[in-house]
């Protein structure tokens, strides 16, 4: 019976494994046009603010950038990290803000509004919260719901995680460090650090490693 168990998680990760390679083959293609010049564009720029915060926004802005099918652009004016650049491969390697025209138009994000046959479109992106595009994190498209529901216990996370995924994938250099770290730890297993900070007087803040 265990032997079973086993075969059937394995073909369950197999199966998850090769769904992920198909997401990110998907987000790469949109994010990477043929001809940027023609390309629908959604500019994004986020408030100054942490890593966390930072990515979060670049997230949504990504998730809306799928649902119109645009291919997204970060303006990375107010980033507060400068190296970050350098850490990540680029999120595009067709287009850049240099291929924008000077004057964009602001979307409000309401898929009401009669903005397809613009070009480029701004999403901007306030500490207040992001604009409701309707393509919330919590919203696992439905050509991958069906399938991804039977294969994991938290489909949303999934989705989330192919997200994160791409726009955290490291450069080569940073891939050769942390490899040449994990022999030299004999680190194996996945670890997850995670802050909790309390809204306090003292603003207190708990740091957790999990393996």
């Amino acid at each position: 019976m265990k032997f079973l168990v086993d075969v059937i998680h394995n073909e369950s990760q197999k199966e998850l494994s090769d769904l992920g390679n198909e997401v990110q083959k998907r987000i790469h293609k949109l994010q990477n046009p043929s001809d940027c010049k023609t390309a629908k564009k959604l500019v994004c720029k986020f408030p100054y603010c942490g890593f966390g915060c930072q990515h979060h926004h670049i997230g949504n802005c990504l998730l809306a950038a799928l649902g119109t099918d645009r291919v997204m652009l970060v303006d990375y004016s107010n980033v507060r990290y400068t190296g970050i650049l350098k850490v990540f491969l680029p999120l595009s390697d067709t287009c850049s803000m240099e291929d924008l025209p000077k004057q964009v138009d602001k979307w409000k994000g309401d898929l009401q509004e009669n903005y397809e046959h613009i070009q480029v479109v701004r999403l901007d992106l306030t500490h207040e919260g992001s604009p409701n595009t309707h393509f919330q994190g919590l919203t696992v498209p439905k050509f991958l719901q069906e399938k991804v529901e039977f294969l994991h216990d938290d489909p949303n996370m999934w989705w989330i995680g192919q997200i994160v995924g791409y726009l955290l994938r490291p450069s080569p250099w940073v891939s050769v460090r942390v490899q040449h770290i994990n022999r030299k730890l004999n680190l194996y297993h996945p670890y997850v650090r995670y802050q909790e900070k309390a809204l306090g007087p003292q603003n207190q803040i708990k740091l957790t490693i999990i393996r």
